[in-house]
């Protein structure tokens, strides 16, 4: 797996930064997709609406090859599909995070092939302990994809400048998740003490300019 904090992320980052502005929120994650595309294991990514009646499967990717076009011969694909169900927020947090698959899950052990190892994970994601989890590798991709998704969409670059202010109580959870549109549950991972500092040692000698 490639460095994803002291690699990955930055040029990301810069990337979208150089092409978009990163102060332009919410990230998109249309404008993401060609930049995972360019440093992630498949050629091209696709999205698709599905409807699946489960409170634990809100997205999956599946990892194929097939042809790209007339001329260009086969390539690697991946589909991401989404619960048709979402609201606008958890649809752009799911649709990164499954993304962030093509980036991090390049061996075949730490994907979800089919229906039944889906359940499984979405059991797991739920459930109230991890024992037993050792031998099950896409609990462990999953939660980085979660892990990545959070750090593109609210990046430290800019949720720094919202630390003083949030933890004097002046700004909440809502109205981060408003301006960011991803889940109220993780503007509160993100800006955890534990996690934020965590996070701050691994960027803090890579971190973008905005």
């Amino acid at each position: 797996m490639a460095d994803i904090f002291g690699v990955l992320l930055p040029s990301l980052l810069t990337d979208y930064r150089n092409a978009h502005g990163l102060v332009d929120v919410p990230i998109k994650a249309d404008l993401l997709r060609p930049l995972i595309e360019q440093r992630g294991v498949v050629d091209r990514i696709l999205w698709e609406e599905f409807d699946y009646d489960s409170q634990t499967v809100l997205a999956k990717v599946e990892f194929y090859r097939g042809h790209l076009g007339v001329y260009a011969g086969k390539g690697d694909y991946a589909r991401v599909q989404y619960n048709s169900s979402l609201n606008f927020c958890w649809q752009r947090f799911v649709l990164v995070k499954e993304m962030c698959h093509c980036l991090i899950d390049d061996t075949a052990a730490s994907r979800v092939v089919d229906m039944e190892n889906l359940m499984k994970l979405g059991q797991m994601l739920v459930a109230p302990t991890y024992a037993s989890l050792e031998d099950f590798p896409p609990h462990v991709s999953e939660h980085m994809a979660e892990i990545v998704a959070v750090e593109t969409l609210f990046p430290i670059e800019l949720r720094s400048h919202h630390k003083a202010a949030y933890d004097d109580g002046t700004v909440t959870d809502y109205q981060l998740a408003l301006r960011y549109r991803i889940p109220e549950q993780y503007v509160r991972f993100a800006m955890l003490k534990g996690y934020y500092e965590t996070i701050y040692s691994l960027r803090a000698s890579n971190l973008v300019d905005l």
